[in-house]
């Protein structure tokens, strides 16, 4: 209570001085917390125009915080200390409610902000939500899909946001997670993750010894008498970086894993790399929770190129990720800023709640088996186009300005955060379960089955059809099951998405129990909606079809567009061929707009010759140039080309090529080509040798590179001026890049 007490005046203090401005509260306890919210803390304190800042601490991670803050130069205007040694997360929980709601009841903030997913984020922000005081989430948004992984994270990320008056998103994904639950738009905000700040402005400072403060390493580990291992200082980390070709970083601290035994997975497959690898160094930021080290010490103590260190403080962390090659962690924030620093980073987690990094290609989840941790390290240490291409992943977590952006948008905010109670602002797009006095027994039964199925459990590489309901006849969705089971290409997994319920659909579900049926309430099911929700099935091939259309026994092959040069034109009935008339399926001259065949006159040749068995009444390049006019009257989502040109002259190839260019335009492509002038606008090429991926690349990347692709690029363009000269033949030069969509 004295300790409380000396707090609040603190905090009270601060505030006298500055009347007219929010009052506002920054609350931390962990290492990671400090770190995000110090920019933070920093603009709000240059910004008194815009609120009187406090900063409280709970201590949640003591020996993790004192190096920091006194680096930081920014001590807490109080700190709870209510870290206990032993401690479960409800006796932290509960104390750190009651302190805080001690704490608020006195000083009474204006706002209150937390970050991320702590306890004391979660403490802290039920605390401010019970004495009616605003509470703003910096990094909101992050979700799994799991309550156990990350555990308690999860959760606490989700209720916290539940009872914000304002969500700081840190990417657009995240943004629209909050969305999706209900939270208003108006309450939501992308700005970035405010780590990078923080890592910007860490990397930018004079590089110093990376010894100093905490940046010793741990070499060797000896049996004390008393049986317990005991770490003796022996070298720097400025002897070890000039060693090895590669080194790799490697945190473990994840809850979670120690409890399903995944500790002592990580100890073996580091130590088996470390075997594998002996040039190659391994750093190990060693965590101060006992179970690590009791854990993973005896898996490494024999290993002269295994290198233990003592959690250093942030600045010294930040020279040692710049300097290291790999980053092995199960850590959340640190997948933010290895690539940020273009660092590869491979997950050591089943579930990451930062897919963005996945997505961006900088990251991989690897999980927690030893195998594939070995199999992933093995791949970025033996294979360079693998590594280089991870390091080349663009940074989706912000630009250095997170923080400037939350200090503007409190400033926008500040009458409503000054006047209204947070009750006025906490309002979300969602109704009651029963919506009305006459919901019928049989929806709130299907609402109860399937609010509770959170998670879409889909095997890799399956295809998935996402199927929507919003106001349609239930007699539709059956028709839509039905063919889709009956159809050529049966999907491994189909989905339906339901919002509110326009329309009971048990009757048809209960007839399909191989469906999945997931509903929320907020969900948009109409237009672009469908497509949102396709992004949550976490699969690799994905259909959307929809509310009004039956899928017919060919839909995924209607997708997809390639050229087969042997395939018969319309069989062997001799049927007549006319422009426009793909395998008599379907009417493209009514289905697709009108400008769709235009440029492609030069190909439709055809007319009405009368066609034999397998086209064989045609030459090879007019069977080529067929089947190009087929694919291109069938406007394809995905077009395969495979030795399109082959066949054709030079004159021929160069207007196809212009067509498919147009053609390709806004679809993805995937091109098998031995002729290196078809595919020099590429976004990466891919150059096999026997069976593997030997170079990967853009054109000018390959040519500069001097490789495989390099050699073939330059016995084509002698083979093409020998033909010029004896043949006396102008070859063109390619399309220029404009005519071709980038983003193809």
């Amino acid at each position: 209570q004295d300790l409380l007490l000396q707090i609040s005046q603190n905090v009270q203090r601060i505030y006298s001085h500055n009347q007219q401005s929010l009052r506002c509260l920054v609350v931390y306890g962990t290492r990671p917390e400090l770190i995000k919210l110090m920019p933070l803390i920093r603009a709000l304190k240059e910004a008194p125009h815009v609120c009187a800042v406090a900063v409280v601490s709970t201590g949640q991670h003591r020996e993790l915080l004192l190096p920091l803050e006194k680096y930081f130069d920014v001590l807490p205007d109080g700190s709870m200390e209510l870290m206990l040694s032993g401690q479960s997360l409800a006796s932290l929980y509960n104390r750190a409610e009651m302190s805080m709601a001690h704490l608020f009841e006195h000083v009474q903030p204006s706002l209150v902000i937390v970050q991320g997913d702590t306890t004391t984020a979660m403490a802290a922000g039920v605390a401010a939500f019970h004495a009616g005081i605003h509470v703003v989430h910096v990094e909101a948004g992050l979700r799994t899909g799991d309550l156990s992984a990350p555990f308690p994270e999860e959760f606490n990320r989700k209720a916290i946001g539940i009872i914000c008056s304002l969500c700081f998103a840190p990417t657009e994904v995240a943004q629209n997670a909050l969305l999706i639950e209900g939270v208003l738009q108006d309450r939501v905000f992308n700005v970035g993750n405010t780590v990078i700040d923080a890592l910007m402005d860490a990397s930018k400072r004079p590089p110093r010894e990376v010894v100093e403060s905490g940046g010793v390493l741990l070499k060797s580990i000896v049996e004390r008498k008393d049986g317990q291992s005991s770490l003796i200082l022996t070298t720097n980390t400025s002897q070890l970086l000039l060693n090895g070709k590669h080194i790799v970083l490697i945190t473990v601290h994840r809850r979670e894993n120690s409890a399903s035994g995944a500790f002592s997975r990580f100890g073996t497959a580091v130590a088996t790399l470390a075997t594998k690898y002996p040039s190659t160094q391994f750093v190990v930021s060693l965590h101060y929770n006992p179970l690590v080290r009791e854990t993973l010490i005896p898996f490494w103590k024999d290993f002269t190129n295994i290198w233990l260190m003592e959690p250093p403080v942030y600045p010294v962390f930040v020279q040692l990720l710049l300097r290291v090659t790999i980053l092995l962690t199960d850590s959340g924030g640190l997948q933010e800023e290895g690539i940020a620093l273009h660092l590869p980073v491979l997950i050591m987690r089943t579930k990451t709640e930062r897919m963005e990094g996945i997505l961006a290609g900088g990251a991989k989840l690897v999980g927690d088996v030893v195998d594939d941790i070995v199999s992933a390290t093995t791949s970025l240490i033996d294979d360079k186009s693998c590594y280089e291409s991870m390091t080349k992943a663009i940074n989706p977590y912000g630009n250095g300005t997170t923080s400037k952006q939350i200090v503007q948008i409190l400033y926008n905010h500040r009458t409503n955060l000054l006047l209204l109670r947070p009750q006025f602002l906490l309002t979300f797009k969602t109704q009651s379960l029963v919506a009305s006095t006459n919901t019928t027994t049989s929806k709130l039964r299907v609402r109860k089955r399937v609010e509770t199925k959170h998670e879409l459990h889909i095997r890799p590489h399956t295809i998935t059809v996402i199927l929507t309901g919003y106001k349609r006849e239930p007699s539709l969705l059956e028709k839509q099951i039905t063919e889709l089971k009956k159809s050529t290409f049966k999907p491994d997994e189909i989905i339906f998405f339901q919002n509110e319920h326009h329309v009971d659909f048990t009757k048809v579900l209960e007839q399909h129990p191989d469906v999945k049926h997931v509903f929320n309430r907020n969900w948009n099911t109409k237009f672009h909606g469908r497509f949102t929700l396709a992004l949550l099935a976490d699969t690799e091939y994905v259909a959307v079809a929809d509310d009004e259309i039956v899928p017919g026994e060919k839909w995924l092959a209607y997708a997809v567009g390639f050229v087969d040069r042997e395939k018969a034109i319309v069989g062997n009935s001799g049927r007549r061929v006319k422009k426009g008339i793909l395998d008599g399926s379907l009417d493209y001259q009514t289905s697709h707009d009108s400008k769709q065949g235009e440029g492609f006159t030069e190909v439709d040749f055809v007319g009405h010759w009368w066609v034999g068995e397998r086209g064989l009444k045609l030459s090879g390049g007019e069977k080529q140039r067929v089947a190009i006019a087929r694919m291109i009257l069938k406007a394809p989502s995905l077009v395969l080309l495979d030795e399109a040109t082959s066949s054709l002259d030079t004159e021929s190839e160069r207007k196809i090529q212009s067509a498919l260019a147009a053609l390709c335009k806004n679809r993805t492509s995937l091109i098998v080509a031995h002729r290196l002038s078809t595919i020099i606008h590429a976004d990466e090429i891919l150059v096999l040798k026997d069976g593997r991926i030997a170079e990967s690349g853009r054109h000018e990347d390959l040519l500069n590179a001097g490789g495989i692709y390099a050699a073939l690029w330059s016995q084509q363009q002698k083979k093409n001026d020998s033909n010029d000269s004896s043949e006396g033949v102008v070859v063109e030069d390619p399309p220029p890049t404009s005519e071709v969509d980038p983003k193809n």
